[in-house]
């Protein structure tokens, strides 16, 4: 009777191992994972702040289409009656986001994305542990160098993530010097010249005077 005890003590001492062997190639999976989400997240953050970054360069040209249409219609210009004329450039239009359609999932589709996202990894919630002795092929070596690669691109010097993450704000000096360009504009355009008389005229109204004071001071 002494031998099979033996045994058993000896495969009691083995699982521990076996565990540990599990958890640590769950570790690297998950660790892989983590690192295309984080990677992917970086993405789509820097689209977010370069279409932020598009749309105030936009900004500018879209207020003076606006004030020389606004010259042209207080001066009752002949061009606001022609339906030839365009006021905006097509380019100035904001053009509205496409809303992406909800397409309904199957179970192919479902399984498609575990493989995509999870490397063909099922959890589930009451079994986690037992599931990890049912889990695919980690990813090959060549998989792992391509997404650390990518991942440093994104981020390529610690000292450099914190300005990655930040819209780029002007300075004083180009506000100034933009403010400038843009009092100049209004004084030397040509469709302009119609509602600079009116604004600079001493007698103008209150509610012309609001309307001045509100696009040339921003206030």
């Amino acid at each position: 009777m002494g031998p099979p005890l033996k045994l058993l003590d000896d495969s009691s001492d083995e699982e521990p191992e076996a565990e540990f062997t599990i958890n640590e190639n769950y570790a690297g999976r998950y660790d892989i994972w983590r690192n295309k989400e984080e990677l992917q997240k970086l993405k789509d953050l820097s689209q977010e702040i370069s279409s932020t970054s598009e749309e105030e360069e936009e900004e500018p040209e879209i207020e003076k289409d606006f004030l020389k249409t606004l010259s042209l219609l207080k001066s009752k210009d002949p061009r606001i009656y022609d339906e030839n004329t365009k006021f905006f450039k097509e380019e100035d239009i904001p053009k509205e986001p496409k809303v992406k359609k909800e397409k309904p999932m199957f179970m192919k589709d479902y399984e498609r994305k575990i493989v995509l996202e999870q490397n063909g990894m099922f959890v589930d919630e009451d079994d986690e542990d037992n599931e990890h002795l049912r889990q695919r092929p980690l990813l090959t070596n060549k998989e792992e160098e391509e997404i650390k690669k990518s991942f440093q691109q994104a981020v390529p010097d610690s000292d450099e993530e914190e300005d990655l993450l930040q819209v780029r704000t002007k300075t004083k000096a180009e506000e100034e010097k933009e403010e400038v360009d843009y009092k100049q504009w209004l004084e030397t355009e040509k469709d302009m010249l119609f509602l600079n008389k009116c604004w600079n005229d001493p007698k103008i109204s209150e509610d012309e005077k609001f309307l001045r004071d509100y696009i040339l001071n921003k206030r």
